[in-house]
Formats: C-alpha cells, structure tokens, sequence
C-alpha cells in the first residue's frame, strides 16, 4: 500500500487517532509520519531496558570470569552483563547460576 500523504513511498506506518469520538486511520511512510510527528513509541525502549537489565546483573549477581565462555556463541558473562542482552539458547545454561540468583531449576 503507498503511503496516503506522500502517495510514492510504501506505507510500513499505521496512524489512528480518536478526537472528539471521531476515528481517523492513516497510512504512512516513515518519512512522512516523522515529518507529522509521529515517531517509533520503542525507539528509546531498547537503551531504558538494556541499562535497567545491566544494572540489575551488576549489582545483584557476582562477576564471572572472563575465562568462562559460552562454547556455541563465546559470549561471557560480562559480554552479557555489558549489553543486556544473552548470547544464545545454551548461555543460559553455562552462566545459569548468574543468571538465576537463587539457583533454581532452569526453566524453558
């Protein structure tokens, strides 16, 4: 579907807005949804999590040393901590007492 504003792009933006119980649903390209001011409600999501999950397995978990790596990725537990995010499936088994603070039983 093109874009409703610009008509030549194709539209990868769903606007609906609701004013005064009247419903008015567009869609936009990226370009002219930003040029209206809409943006992307998650683009600052990314960082907030990632330096709320970091913070949470600095302070809370001891540090691993850097010797341990996972052998399907060779993520280590402080590549983990430092971008919040886990390397693959099998890290959470060998940093899953890091990971789970009361060293319970690994859920899948």
């Amino acid at each position: 579907m093109l874009c409703q504003k610009c008509k030549k792009n194709h539209a990868n933006t769903h606007v609906k807005s609701v004013i005064n119980g009247k419903t008015e649903e567009y869609m936009l390209c990226s370009e002219c949804a930003k040029e209206m001011g809409y943006t992307d409600v998650f683009s600052d999501m990314h960082s907030d999590f990632n330096s709320i999950l970091g913070s949470f397995f600095s302070n809370a978990l001891p540090a691993k040393s850097e010797a341990t790596r996972c052998p399907l990725c060779n993520s280590s537990f402080h590549d983990i901590q430092k971008s919040g995010y886990v390397g693959c499936a099998k890290c959470y088994e060998v940093f899953q007492s890091d990971l789970m603070p009361t060293n319970g039983p690994l859920l899948l």
